[in-house]
């Protein structure tokens, strides 16, 4: 029986290729990916090392990222920060869960067309979408009021998007509204491998539905909800949109999170602490990017 060689690695051929025939195809696409990758983010480091003084550009090493750190109010944007990140993953991850477990219930009549009508707060433009809820949320003439004054929940209109305790909870359930069909998507997909004769067996064990959950699909699902997690996380910390629309940050910063205030810095013309706060918030995704990409190269 003849045995099959090792597959070699796509820089390994490139070594060991004499001829040379794989330049005119790698290095114009190289050339790009280093031209709209390396050369910008190189830029926005050196930016945030330097400042504008009397004779120009000058290097100022880590100042910008010291005056970063000690604003007034970097600890209210990190706290927001850290709070929409939690709600929005959770949120999504949970409402996706749940709604593509649902979907696969036998009851269920055209699974198929409840999951494209499930989809399209993912596909709706998030400018529509936020426009949408920022009305909804109105206190004088929104939606909401409205009906939770009808059913006697409330007595008067809420200030959801004024007030300082639930503007973040409000304009966070915007994100979770379009992100969480990704994860149904995703989820969807995952529950189709789980194998169907392990859950009959179970069944016939005696394990009830909460237990063929807990025990079989979960397990089954790590990898899934693993990798979705770190993409809705690196999504919420990019997210800028959905809380611009509606709030810009406010009311006083309650709703600002990194992403608001790299861009009302760059507004403001301070572009070099604002490229602190960009390189700040790269770091943060490139750490969650390196563990997805780490996970895709365990299981392949």
């Amino acid at each position: 029986m003849k045995r099959s060689t090792p597959r070699r690695g796509f820089l390994a051929r490139l070594r060991t290729d004499k001829d040379g025939e794989w330049a005119p195809f790698v290095l114009p696409a190289l050339f790009v990916s280093v031209l709209l990758t390396v050369y910008p983010v190189g830029s926005l480091v050196w930016t945030s090392l330097t400042n504008i003084g009397p004779d120009g550009v000058q290097f100022v090493g880590f100042a910008n990222y010291v005056e970063l750190f000690q604003m007034p109010r970097f600890a209210r944007i990190l706290g927001n920060t850290i709070v929409w990140t939690l709600l929005t993953t959770l949120g999504a991850l949970i409402l996706g869960c749940v709604a593509a477990v649902a979907l696969e219930h036998r009851a269920v009549v055209l699974p198929g067309v409840w999951r494209a009508i499930l989809l399209l707060p993912w596909i709706v433009p998030q400018v529509a979408s936020a426009t949408t809820w920022k009305w909804f949320y109105s206190s004088e003439f929104g939606m909401l009021n409205h009906m939770l004054m009808t059913v006697g929940i409330i007595d008067a209109p809420v200030a959801w998007l004024s007030s300082a305790l639930v503007v973040l909870p409000a304009v966070a359930l915007v994100q979770i509204w379009s992100t969480f069909p990704f994860v149904m998507l995703m989820v969807s997909a995952g529950l189709q491998s789980v194998d169907e004769s392990v859950l009959e067996a179970a069944r016939l064990s005696g394990a009830g539905p909460w237990q063929e959950f807990r025990d079989i699909v979960v397990p089954s699902l790590r990898g899934v909800l693993f990798i979705v997690s770190l993409v809705i996380v690196v999504w919420a910390l990019n997210s800028f949109t959905i809380i611009w629309v509606i709030t810009q940050g406010g009311p006083a910063g309650r709703s600002s999170i990194f992403s608001i205030y790299v861009y009302e810095s760059f507004r403001n013309f301070d572009l070099h602490r604002s490229a602190a706060a960009s390189v700040v918030l790269l770091v943060a995704s490139l750490i969650f990017a390196i563990a997805y990409m780490a996970r895709l190269r365990r299981q392949s």
